[in-house]
């Protein structure tokens, strides 16, 4: 702003006679005659007035900045109804828009904490969608005989090298019957302790305890070998189809690994054992010998307690490879003499890694079950150890079905359910094992710390269908017969061609044999007169003929995904904001811009008003420098001194000062209105 200052003084009188000015308001023109007259008091006046400034400057200054700066923060907040608290004239809407913002304040408080509270509970949906032609790998499957026992244990038990079912239950009737003797008498008066054995001749009469009496190594020949699957067929997602009599799949990259159950005895897991074999296997099919049937008229009287769970056929698992396959929880029964074909359609989960509900990401421990190591799993993670607890506490194993026993059983650590010479176990053991087990094995500090599941598993959902199999026995021959003579003959052809020339010849005794068998399938006039010396396992309906295969090629996804997720929080809670007072993040920016004008107002005043209270107390003007220029200071403010001519500089600090001072006078009277 450009203006012309002309003005001359009288040093008598210290009046001034004449302004010319010319584009400067009525406002200006005041601030700087309080400027000239303040400058031209006399010595003492100025020095009383120094002494009274000082001692007001603490307080009213202090209060009337701190009122100024208040208001000025209301009138330049954009926080709805900030504004209208400062500028408005009337009380009422003061008051009104103060209730306003105090409410609205609560409600955001409140409703901010809520969508808080949601968002740390961490709450999940499962999204489920099908990803079409997603490769996956073939599960494993464990196959268990609902007749464990094989031909061999029959003549193990007739020459008394195992203890049979029927001496099991007769040791249990012993032990009742010498209970009830010690009695005499009076029946009447038997005691708890005594009445025990009767209780359990019966109600241990059960397939799992005779397991559990049975050494380790004779419940394994008791029971049924891997060739128990006669037959198996793998079919590839090439059109390769492999027919294998007797089962053997090493050749195919897949295995038949051994599971002991408590009810089953002998079970068989069949798995792939590479990746690659796993993913281009789409189709297995396993025949399987139900064994002989029961001999309850001589060896096998007893299990009087598993009636109801008897059954012929087979109890079967799908599990993802080289877990512990639950049989008893996820089993399900297959039906003798029939076809089962089981469509499973693959189940990728994916589960969120929350605080409230954590899980695993990869592996964790593995574990083993007799000496078979499996990969880490819940539940089998949360039976382990109340397993250790049981050994560590009563020193006996827990046998249960679905409970992992991390050693082999032997006469230092044996089954809790022992009570025979197998494991140099008595009666009195038994119920001392027992009466642990059910009193003593309590949660510890490490079974208190529960197992996470696993972020990512698996799952097959199975889909079963059943009919009657239509194939022949010696259909069933000569099929397995003539597709192993044609895998020979490829294997014989890659060993000759792999071979230096002068080596082939030794291979042709076993080319001459192929050929040999080759041919009696080619001229044999009647293909069913083999039928007297085929195996009869198909129409003696002595078999359970198993399907496992991919229902497609597509994938079921489930993923769970949080209900309320940061982005989703931060959106509500500034929804809330914009729906209450109108915050912003700029209100940041507003409260650190106040308190930077404020403490830097505060401070500029300060330093200001001590200074002026030094100049005036000084006795006797100005410095050397301001005098030599003509002009004086008081806190920013310049001001000529008497005789002096105005420079450029001085009229903008005069017009400036102008400004501030008429910027003061109105937030000094809003502020007094409040």
């Amino acid at each position: 702003m450009m203006a012309r200052f002309r003005a001359q003084a009288s040093r008598e009188d210290g009046a001034v006679e004449d302004f010319e000015m010319q584009g400067i308001d009525e406002d200006y023109r005041k601030a700087f005659l309080e400027d000239e007259a303040e400058q031209q008091q006399p010595l003492t006046q100025q020095k009383s007035s120094a002494v009274s400034a000082k001692s007001k400057l603490p307080s009213n200054n202090n209060m009337e900045g701190r009122k100024t700066s208040a208001m000025l923060f209301c009138e330049c907040s954009s926080i709805r109804g900030m504004p209208k608290i400062a500028r408005s004239s009337s009380s009422f809407l003061r008051r009104m828009w103060l209730s306003f913002i105090i409410g609205m304040t609560l409600v955001l408080i409140v409703s901010s904490s809520l969508a808080v509270r949601s968002y740390l509970q961490y709450d999940v949906i499962v999204h489920t969608s099908d990803i079409p032609e997603f490769p996956s790998k073939f599960p494993a499957i464990t196959i268990c005989l609902h007749r464990p026992f094989s031909q061999r244990a029959l003549s193990l038990w007739a020459n008394s090298s195992v203890m049979s079912p029927r001496g099991y239950n007769q040791r249990l009737r012993r032990w009742a019957q010498e209970a009830i003797n010690k009695t005499e008498s009076n029946f009447s008066r038997i005691k708890q302790k005594d009445a025990v054995p009767i209780f359990y001749a019966l109600y241990y009469d059960m397939l799992e305890m005779y397991y559990q009496n049975v050494r380790y190594e004779d419940t394994r020949l008791l029971s049924h070998d891997p060739s128990v699957i006669r037959k198996c067929i793998i079919m590839t997602k090439w059109g390769e189809s492999h027919f294998k009599d007797p089962c053997n799949l090493t050749d195919h990259n897949f295995s038949i690994k051994l599971f002991s159950h408590p009810k089953h005895f002998n079970c068989y897991t069949v798995e792939p054992n590479s990746e690659a074999s796993s993913l281009d296997t789409i189709f297995l099919g396993l025949a399987v010998d139900l064994g002989p049937k029961p001999d309850y008229l001589n060896l096998q009287q007893g299990f009087l307690n598993d009636v109801f769970d008897q059954a012929t056929g087979l109890r079967l698992v799908i599990h993802e490879p080289n877990r512990y396959p639950d049989v008893e929880q996820f089993g399900k029964n297959i039906e003798a003499g029939k076809m089962t074909e089981l469509a499973y359609t693959p189940t990728l989960w994916n589960r969120s890694n929350t605080p409230v509900k954590p899980c695993i990401e990869g592996d964790a421990e593995p574990f083993e079950d007799l000496g078979r190591r499996f990969d880490y799993s819940q539940r089998e993670c949360t039976r382990m150890k109340t397993q250790r607890a049981a050994m560590e506490r009563c020193g006996c194993i827990i046998c249960l079905p679905g409970h992992p026993r991390p050693r082999i059983p032997g006469p230092d650590v044996a089954y809790c359910g022992t009570f025979t010479d197998a494991y140099n176990r008595t009666t009195d053991d038994f119920i001392r094992f027992s009466n642990c087990y059910v009193e003593d094995v309590q949660p510890s500090e490490d079974h208190l710390k529960p197992c996470l599941s696993r972020c990512v598993f698996s799952e097959y959902e199975t889909k079963l269908s059943v009919t009657e199999w239509g194939a022949t026995d010696w259909q069933v021959y000569w099929s397995g017969k003539y597709l192993n003579d044609i895998e020979e003959l490829q294997r014989l052809m890659n060993q000759r061609d792999s071979r230096p020339e002068e080596e082939q010849q030794g291979l042709a005794p076993r080319f001459d044999d192929v050929k040999k068998r080759i041919m009696h399938y080619l001229t044999k006039e009647n293909l069913t007169s083999v039928q007297a010396s085929a195996d009869q396992m198909v129409e003696s309906k002595n078999f359970a003929y198993v399907v496992l295969k991919r229902k497609g090629e597509n994938l079921i996804l489930k993923q769970e995904k949080q209900v309320l997720t940061l982005n989703a929080l931060m959106s509500q809670i500034g929804g809330l904001c914009s729906l209450t007072i109108g915050l912003t993040c700029a209100c940041i920016v507003e409260v650190v811009e106040f308190f930077y004008i404020y403490l830097t107002t505060f401070r500029t005043n300060g330093q200001a008003g001590t200074a002026a209270i030094n100049n005036d107390g000084g006795g006797g003007g100005v410095g050397a420098s301001e005098s030599s220029a003509g002009v004086g200071t008081h806190g920013q403010r310049t001001v000529l001194l008497p005789g002096t001519a105005p420079t450029s500089l001085d009229l903008d600090n005069a017009a400036n000062h102008g400004d501030q001072r008429i910027e003061h006078r109105q937030l000094h009277q809003r502020s007094s209105q409040i």
